[in-house]
């Protein structure tokens, strides 16, 4: 077994437990300190300096996973995302759990792979290749993607695509009531609207309740990108209410939203929420899905901000575009490199629209 193979355990544990971006790897822009190879010194130098060091290539930077990004795109993340699902399933907690490449030359490749691994008891489980949602939120431009992550995708691993199988292994009679599964998708594939060079794009994937880590990916390079488009406004009171939930102290976004109400005309239920962020306004992206739809439905709020705090709310039932068919609803927010959600809404049936 290589050296790095002995670290897989360790570094899928960081993986499962910390998401891919949020755990402890190499920054990019860093490359890790490497030891450079002694060299001998050309008289002609002016530097007296004996056992002058060469320069060497820096190490590529590493992921939680273990493995660089040229693994992304050559196949050989096999291993690392076995003993992910292994792990993930082991944990015996619900969880999604995503890594793509820290860069991507547009030029040099033609996709932009996420590799994934997803962990849910046998009961919840439902379809994972239908209700799978990737969202990218476009850094450089202010922009945001979502659509269907897994209506071709590829699934592996135990209880991958169904409940079948997943009772194998010897994780025990607690763990065997949990499907564990990794797959694979090309963000490019599913969102073609996204632009492909000269912004950083932060990537999520939403299914079932769960949301993912997020992770970034720098794109350069010159290939021409799909026709953006923007997420339908809509156009919320951005005023503080009683129940507005309060903006996270480091920044970030709240959402708050009742388990359940009435989908009629005349009904009302809000989606409120609270943000904190620089500058004096917020361009907040509200994502709803459903596990009986379709969608997913996108829709952007910008919200002003007062001494960096900002508020906004959405009434589901009486304003004019959030999804009113009764269903298990989640909603999501995302601003910047700040996610929430979901925040869980039950619609059920009541007169007719």
């Amino acid at each position: 077994m290589s050296p790095r193979a002995c670290r897989w355990p360790l570094a899928v544990w960081a993986f499962v437990v910390l998401g891919c971006n949020d755990a402890k790897t190499v920054d990019p822009q860093t490359p890790a300190e490497t030891l450079d190879a002694p060299g001998a010194v050309d008289p002609a130098e002016s530097d007296p300096t004996p056992n002058t060091p060469m320069p060497t290539d820096p190490a590529p930077p590493i992921h939680a996973l273990g493995i660089d990004d040229t693994a992304f795109f050559d196949g050989s993340a096999g291993k690392a995302m076995a003993v992910a699902r292994k792990e993930l399933r082991k944990g015996g907690v619900p969880a999604l759990r995503i890594d793509a490449p820290f860069a991507i030359d547009t030029e040099q490749r033609s996709s932009f792979p996420i590799l994934g691994v997803f962990a849910r008891s046998e009961a919840d489980a439902g379809d994972l290749e239908q209700d799978s949602i990737v969202v990218a939120v476009d850094l450089t431009n202010g922009g945001f993607y979502a659509g269907p992550a897994l209506r071709s995708g590829k699934l592996s691993g135990k209880g991958a695509g169904s409940k079948a199988g997943s009772k194998a292994g010897s994780e025990g009679a607690t763990q065997a009531a949990f499907v564990a599964s990794s797959f694979d998708l090309d963000v490019f594939e599913r969102l073609p609207g996204l632009p492909k060079t000269g912004a950083t794009h932060k990537v999520y994937v939403a299914q079932h309740g769960l949301l993912s880590n997020g992770t970034a990916c720098v794109l350069s390079g010159n290939a021409a990108g799909g026709t953006p488009t923007e997420p339908a406004a809509l156009a919320a009171n951005v005023a503080e209410h009683a129940d507005s939930p309060q903006a996270p102290a480091a920044g970030g976004i709240t959402l708050s939203l009742p388990a359940e109400a009435v989908s009629e005309p005349g009904g009302s239920v809000v989606l409120r929420g609270a943000v904190r962020a620089r500058g004096d306004s917020a361009r907040v992206f509200l994502m709803a899905t459903s596990d009986k739809s379709s969608g997913p439905f996108s829709f952007v709020v910008d919200v002003p901000l007062r001494d960096g705090v900002g508020y906004f709310n959405v009434d589901v039932i009486a304003d004019e575009g959030p999804p009113k068919r009764p269903a298990q609803w989640h909603w999501y927010a995302f601003e910047g490199e700040r996610s929430a959600g979901p925040a869980n809404l039950r619609l059920t049936p009541g007169r007719p629209w």
